[in-house]
């Protein structure tokens, strides 16, 4: 993965964490599925703009899809 991509993730989530309006903060756990989540769904976007011909992406809203668990 490159460092701009790997930039551009830790980035984006930094924006969202300042973004939020949240009365807690997340517990570890709960911060590293967050950041696990968006880094999945921006190198998904990154692969799709790179891969001949142009794929779309989806979003899948199913809890719990962006665990680390492997299926």
């Amino acid at each position: 993965m490159s460092e701009a991509l790997l930039e551009l993730i830790k980035e984006a989530i930094s924006k969202i964490e300042n973004y939020e309006t949240r009365a807690r903060a997340r517990s570890p756990k709960a911060k590293a599925n967050f950041e696990h989540a968006v880094k999945v769904i921006l190198v998904d976007l990154w692969k799709a703009e790179h891969s001949i011909p142009r794929r779309e992406c989806s979003i899948n809203k199913r809890s719990g899809f962006y665990s680390e668990t492997p299926r």
